[in-house]
């Protein structure tokens, strides 16, 4: 039975720090949303909290719904806690400390249709939801971050048991009213950033100048790695993905494997993939005590300097913390600085200044792999006489890589991807090399490619299809060979009116683009073999 609670709602309002009261001792570390103080407010409140177990709008049952999802709590804890929902979030109480007149909340599960809504407060992304009205919601756990029971005596017992629970009960949630719940999606970057690298990659191998790549976002000095290393170069790039804004949603960093520096930094934005900033060999980037960006930059013998950074959540903006500067063209006789907001310098003294040097020891090492792991195989260029079945093929793809059998249209196919992410418990693609056997021998058809993990390549009626935001295409084999079955699009010109095409001719309305978009979000999505070492 469903049960709503629109007396009671609970807000967590972060209180920042103001920027001026960082501390001058070069080893404190600034305040983040882990050890910022919350203010917690309860809106039409009963004025007795000892009377809040007789509440009509309190709930003690183990399973608790709301508009959006419904969480199971374990037998044990029964007794333990109280619940209050509102349509798109349950707030969980430990029951005893709401009784003893304190706040008692223990964690919130919200379901929020935009990222911008709870970033910034003590929110950390679980998963996804999508709803049978194809809307996207993010699943958060909330947690306040004072004291929620008495403070003048030890956290209770029952307290700790609830919290503790707490990841597993948002793990085995479901989505009511026909969504469907992704615990884990949009969040790690294996699952965000594929397409962005595979870009990238793109740019590189195709020999992309400096000032080409500066146009694209990255920095410049990609260039002169892969002149000077030629295909070689993509083993001496790196890529990592680390949660350093602590929203529990990964960022993408690529820089310099040999120096561990990071040239380029893109974060989730409305969850979409944003870029940062660009750095350089000499305006790197490190991650700094785990949820921090340094910034160590030189511009020449008598200028060079560091700066410690927040990255906000949900957002490209970084915050200085304190910053810290050799400038002798400010001050050739004492050229030693120190800032905590970019725009007033202060002067220090040579032994201050080398003692915020020894900070940089703080380095975290982010764990560069090689872009040359997730560089797709050209199968237009591999003599595929050497494979004289699938199994030797697959037997010599790169680790990381995925593999699946499928039948289109009676013939038996084997699709070969870059790389594989989760969805809801598959290993799903976006791209795939397509081979068959032709008079008995492995032969390579061609490739389709997605243009992001919103859209896996599935599989309907014997049609391999792939799509975009303004395109679906559906592929077969025929007659040996592979070919496009049927395909619908769109174009926008310059003043963003848009163009309708079906098979290549010109149509007057997107009636067919959105029956293939219909018919792609409700194919089966093709479940790969990831290709492990």
């Amino acid at each position: 039975m469903k049960k709503k609670s629109l007396l009671v709602i609970i807000g967590m309002v972060l209180a920042l720090t103001a920027c001026g009261q960082a501390a001058e001792t070069t080893g404190e570390v600034p305040a983040t949303t882990e050890n910022a103080q919350v203010e917690t407010t309860v809106e039409e409140k009963t004025a007795d909290n000892t009377e809040s177990a007789s509440n009509e709008n309190v709930i003690t049952d183990n399973v608790i719904s709301s508009d959006l999802f419904e969480i199971t709590i374990p037998d044990e804890l029964s007794g333990l806690f109280e619940a209050e929902v509102s349509e798109d979030r349950i707030n969980i109480y430990h029951k005893a400390s709401r009784e003893a007149g304190f706040p008692g909340l223990v964690f919130a599960i919200w379901a929020r249709k935009s990222p911008s809504e709870y970033a910034g407060g003590p929110y950390y992304k679980r998963g996804e939801i999508l709803s049978a009205d194809g809307d996207f919601y993010d699943v958060v756990k909330g947690e306040a971050t004072e004291v929620q029971w008495d403070y003048n005596q030890e956290e209770p017992e029952d307290f700790e048991k609830i919290y503790q629970a707490a990841e597993s009960i948002i793990e085995n949630m479901t989505a009511t009213n026909g969504g469907s719940f992704f615990y884990g999606s949009g969040m790690k970057g294996e699952d965000l950033y594929p397409y962005t690298l595979a870009t990238f990659i793109d740019a590189l191998t195709m020999g992309y100048d400096a000032a080409k790549l500066e146009e694209m976002g990255y920095a410049p000095d990609y260039y002169g790695i892969m002149q000077q290393y030629g295909e070689e170069g993509l083993s001496k790039i790196g890529y990592a993905y680390a949660d350093v804004n602590v929203d529990s949603i990964d960022e993408l960093f690529i820089g310099d494997i040999e120096t561990g520096a990071i040239y380029d930094i893109f974060t989730m934005v409305d969850r979409q993939v944003t870029h940062v900033i660009s750095g350089g060999a000499r305006d790197r980037y490190y991650i700094y005590n785990d949820s921090f960006l340094c910034n160590e930059y030189s511009g020449g013998a008598n200028e060079s300097g560091w700066t410690l950074y927040v990255l906000e959540n949900n957002s490209t903006e970084l915050n200085a913390q304190w910053s810290y500067k050799y400038d002798g063209y400010e001050n050739e006789e004492n050229p030693w600085f120190k800032s905590y907001d970019m725009k007033e310098w202060t002067p220090i003294t040579e032994d201050e200044y080398n003692e915020a040097l020894k900070q940089e020891e703080n380095h975290a090492d982010v764990g560069f792999k090689p872009l040359s792991d997730l560089a797709p195989v050209d199968f237009s260029k591999v003599d595929m006489s050497q494979y004289a079945t699938f199994t030797e093929l697959v037997s010599s793809l790169k680790n990381g890589m995925g593999y699946a059998n499928v039948t289109l249209d009676g013939t038996d196919v084997l699709l070969v991807s870059s790389g594989c992410y989760n969805w809801d418990g598959t290993d799903a693609a976006i791209d795939a090399a397509v081979f068959t056997y032709i008079d008995g021998k492995v032969v390579y058809l061609g490739s389709v490619q997605s243009t992001g993990t919103a859209n896996p390549l599935v599989i309907s009626d014997g049609k391999l299809i792939s799509a975009g935001h303004h395109f679906v295409t559906k592929s077969t084999v025929t007659d040996g060979k592979l070919v496009v079955a049927e395909e619908a699009y769109e174009e926008f010109d310059s003043d963003g009116n848009a163009t309708y095409y079906y098979n290549s001719e010109k149509v007057d309305d997107d009636k067919n683009l959105q029956r293939m978009f219909e018919e792609e979000m409700n194919a089966e999505i093709i479940d790969f073999q990831p290709v492990a070492g």
